[in-house]
């Protein structure tokens, strides 16, 4: 155990989690009146009562290999083992950072805190490690300012927004989604986080934000850059099985300062 896992806290409460589903997280003008639940999620897993993930046949879901086990808007089922309730996982002193939501976050069905934490190179990466109950958000919100122009989920069209309106001389939108992100750690009591960026575009989005001094860098633990999580695809190991190991070693190789990825996936 290396000495960040032996200070993580994971200290949620049921009343917590849910007040902090069902915030809105911003009511000023662009952008979508959306609450914690609906852009956000955490990095943790529904369990049966033998530990292992609790599978749900949601066809939606499962079509490209992923793994839905059940929403966890709502608090999960206090009859299960202490050590398989994802409640005894959360923490906040590890947040996991994407780009932008790949839809405008006002789909009606779309299960609340679920986002990408079901992805297939997600899971077996950081299932049953002292990863797993981190934060999971996206740094880019849904914004009038983007989705008025740009496809969602289309990160060179953010990307590029976002560039022009420094170049303009303004940067207002990146100074928007900072402070949104900052109100974010402190709603959520992230007090000195491990950072961890998914992906080249996230990290340009920081490095401009550490520049600009809109972010301070003492602010986390650290500030990890991993693989974006569909990345794994490219990796070229001859199969999917395969791509997926080579992302999690990946990973493992980036994060071992401070998080343990085991060899073998936990999740059998």
């Amino acid at each position: 155990m290396t000495d960040f896992e032996k200070t993580i806290r994971r200290e949620m409460t049921r009343e917590r989690f849910d007040a902090l589903r069902d915030k809105v997280y911003e009511d000023a003008e662009h952008f979508y009146h959306c609450r914690y639940g609906e852009v956000a999620s955490w990095h943790v897993w529904n369990r049966t009562t033998e530990g292992k993930i609790a599978h749900v046949d949601e066809r939606r879901f499962l079509a490209f290999g992923s793994y839905y086990d059940g929403s966890i808007e709502k608090w999960d089922g206090e009859k299960l083992p202490a050590e398989s309730r994802f409640s005894s996982r959360l923490t906040a002193d590890i947040v996991f950072i994407g780009l932008n939501m790949s839809h405008d976050g006002m789909q009606p069905d779309w299960p609340l805190f679920q986002n990408a934490r079901g992805h297939k190179a997600i899971v077996p990466t950081f299932f049953g490690t002292e990863a797993e109950g981190g934060y999971f958000t996206d740094i880019i919100k849904p914004d009038s300012r983007l989705l008025d122009y740009v496809q969602a989920g289309i990160a060179g069209q953010v990307m590029k927004v976002i560039e022009d309106d420094l170049r303009n001389g303004k940067g207002q939108i990146l100074r928007d989604h900072i402070r949104l992100f900052e109100k974010e750690l402190d709603a959520i009591g992230a007090d000195k986080p491990l950072l961890i960026l998914y992906g080249n575009d996230v990290e340009k989005i920081f490095e401009r934000a550490f520049a600009l001094r809109l972010l301070e860098k003492s602010r986390f633990h650290a500030v990890v850059k991993i693989y974006h999580y569909a990345y794994y695809r490219y990796l070229r190991q001859g199969n999917d099985a395969g791509n997926i190991e080579a992302y999690r070693s990946h990973v493992r190789e980036k994060l071992r300062r401070y998080i343990t990825i085991p060899e073998k996936s936990l999740l059998s």
